[in-house]
């Protein structure tokens, strides 16, 4: 995040930028989640599919028409248009940054948002999909990995920078978190 604001000549205090870099990635995946779930949901009630009390052939169809969604969704990751996401995305930083709405007109800030969003929807459409993980309250080394500036005697979560990559239970690549005793959550 320093590059990309550098890159545009802006001053950022480092506790927002880590706010913004972080804030932007958990935004972008949830949006990339909703996403899905909404064109899944009418894919299956545009054919429909009926849900519960189907027959074994129909529950076999549907559970083939999944796969074959998901199959789909997975090879046109790449080039699946995210501009609603990034909308959206941009949106909700507005709401909830005030300091965000400079920031937008930076190249380089809506070119990591674009990113952000073509990626969480990667992670998603994958089968299983890839989670990110970011809830925890207690520092797990197999999970997180410490920021330089954390406290190394305390495991109390104060921040989450990045969030971990998790396939299922396995932990992909490490979160990056701050430890101490600061109450302060981002």
């Amino acid at each position: 995040m320093d590059a990309i604001l550098r890159r545009d000549g802006f001053y950022v205090q480092d506790n927002l930028k880590n706010k913004i870099a972080f804030t932007v990635m958990l935004l972008s995946y949830r949006c990339a989640e909703e996403r899905l779930s909404e064109l899944r949901s009418t894919v299956f009630r545009l054919l429909p599919v009926p849900e519960g009390a189907a027959s074994p052939r129909q529950k076999a169809s549907a559970a083939e028409l999944n796969g074959c969604i998901n199959n789909y969704l997975c090879t046109a990751a790449d080039s699946w248009d995210t501009a609603a996401c990034y909308q959206d995305v941009v949106g909700k930083l507005c709401e909830c940054l005030q300091e965000f709405s400079a920031l937008q007109e930076s190249n380089s800030v809506t070119s990591y948002i674009r990113e952000c969003v073509q990626l969480s929807w990667a992670l998603c459409v994958q089968t299983p999909p890839l989670t990110l993980h970011y809830s925890d309250n207690v520092f797990n080394p197999a999970l997180h990995e410490r920021f330089h500036s954390s406290d190394p005697g305390s495991d109390k979560i104060r921040d989450f920078l990045w969030p971990a990559l998790m396939e299922e239970k396995t932990c992909l690549h490490k979160g990056v978190i701050m430890t101490g005793e600061e109450e302060h959550r981002l």
